[in-house]
C-alpha cells in the first residue's frame, strides 16, 4: 500500500484520532487585568476612581504592578474580578465574630510611641488606623485594614505590664494613614479600603480601654 497506509499502521493516533484543543489558561483566569500609563496625578485620580468603581472588598481590586517611565509618566496595571463576590458571601464576613487587639508603633515623622487597633480577619491580624461609625452609633465598619504581616513585629506575652498585643519594629510609613494612600503605597502594603466588615461599638471600646489580659 501506500506510503500514508503505513504511516496509519505504525502510527494510528497521529491520524485517526483528531488533535485535541489547546486550552487557554487566560479562559479560566477570573480576574481582568488593564494597563494604563498616566502621569503621576493623573494616575492617582484614575487608580482612586477604579477602586470607587470596582471596590476592594467585591472585586479584590488591585494594582498588580507598576513602573516609572523615562516621560516622567506612570504605567500600572489594574487587576480585578470579573464578577463581585456574592453578597450573601460578604454578609457572611459582615457576621463573623471579630477579636480586636492592639499595636504599638512608631509612625514616620513622630516621635512618641502610638497604638493602633486591629483585629483578625480571615485568619490574618490586620491593622485598622481609622473606623466609620454607623449612624446610630452601635456599630463601626474599619476605614481601611493593613496586614500586620507586612511588618516586622512581635507578639507581647499576655501579662499584667503588658500595654499592647503586638508591636510593629521600625517605622510605619506616615502615608498609610492619611485620607488618601498613593496606588503605589496601597498596593506595596496589601492595603483593603472601607471592606464589607462590622464591629459591634462595645468591642471597639474594648479594644481602646480594657485592661491588660
Amino acid at each position: 500500500m501506500g506510503r500514508t497506509d503505513t504511516r496509519i499502521r505504525q502510527y494510528p493516533d497521529a491520524v485517526a484520532r483528531p488533535s485535541a484543543p489547546r486550552f487557554d489558561v487566560r479562559m479560566n483566569d477570573p480576574f481582568i487585568r488593564e494597563k494604563f500609563t498616566r502621569e503621576h496625578t493623573a494616575a492617582r485620580k484614575l487608580a482612586n476612581e477604579y477602586f470607587q468603581r470596582y471596590p476592594k472588598d467585591r472585586y479584590q481590586t488591585e494594582v498588580e504592578s507598576w513602573r516609572n517611565l523615562q516621560s516622567a509618566n506612570i504605567e500600572f496595571t489594574m487587576k480585578r474580578l470579573r464578577e463581585p463576590i456574592p453578597g450573601d458571601r460578604m454578609i457572611q464576613a459582615m457576621k463573623e465574630p471579630k477579636r480586636l487587639f492592639r499595636v504599638a508603633l512608631y509612625k514616620e515623622g513622630t516621635t512618641p510611641v502610638e497604638i493602633c487597633s486591629a483585629m483578625r480577619h480571615e485568619g490574618e491580624i490586620w491593622l485598622v488606623p481609622d473606623w466609620i461609625r454607623s449612624p446610630r452609633g452601635r456599630s463601626a465598619k474599619p476605614l481601611r485594614m493593613i496586614p500586620l504581616s507586612k511588618f516586622s513585629h512581635k507578639e507581647f506575652p499576655l501579662t499584667s505590664e503588658a500595654f499592647a498585643d503586638y508591636a510593629i519594629d521600625g517605622v510605619v510609613p506616615k502615608g498609610l494613614f492619611d485620607r488618601h494612600i498613593p496606588p503605589v503605597l496601597s498596593a506595596a502594603f496589601g492595603v483593603l479600603e472601607r471592606p464589607a466588615i462590622r464591629v459591634q461599638m462595645g468591642r471597639l471600646a474594648t479594644a481602646a480601654d480594657r485592661p491588660p489580659e
